[in-house]
């Protein structure tokens, strides 16, 4: 649904724009005036932390457990220098199906228009989102990972990305 019923953020980076389609706007509208999303940068908060909160409200419809997972991300244009002094920046979902979580980044699935952003093993999600809470790293056979194990990670991947370009 969400997949379906969402737009992709515009090139502007605009925080404010709207989530879901035109005619789903009020539904969107009804969610968010729940919520004190307020943002000293953004009025009516990020657009990732609007895309969970809609997630998670039409989950719990559904009679689904969900919690919103904040936290950091890193992507292929994150400067690896800046890194270390990026502040929280992203949320996503923490989603109970049968007897366990999965992490899904509904934002980041809507924005490459696949699924294969949305649900991935927790050992591979933590190489681009590290979460404020350890509950929600969700590593099975690993020690939990710590905030500047992430960085020094993100940062050598960005850094050999690069050089093979």
């Amino acid at each position: 649904w969400m997949l379906r019923s969402c737009q992709p953020r515009s090139k502007g980076w605009d925080e404010r724009e709207p989530i879901l389609i035109p005619k789903l706007r009020p539904v969107e509208n009804h969610i968010l005036a729940e919520l004190d999303l307020e943002d000293a940068e953004t009025e009516g908060g990020w657009r990732a932390e609007r895309v969970c909160q809609i997630a998670k409200r039409m989950l719990e419809l559904c009679k689904v457990r969900v919690s919103c997972v904040p936290g950091y991300h890193v992507t292929d244009l994150t400067d690896p220098e800046l890194m270390p002094f990026i502040g929280p920046n992203h949320m996503w979902s923490a989603v109970h199906v049968e007897d366990g979580w999965l992490l899904v980044d509904f934002s980041e699935a809507i924005n490459s228009a696949t699924s294969k952003a949305t649900f991935r093993e927790p050992e591979d999600f933590i190489r681009t989102h590290f979460p404020l809470m350890v509950r929600w790293q969700l590593l099975r056979a690993q020690t939990p990972q710590t905030l500047n194990n992430f960085w020094t990670t993100a940062q050598q991947t960005s850094r050999s990305k690069a050089k093979a370009l």
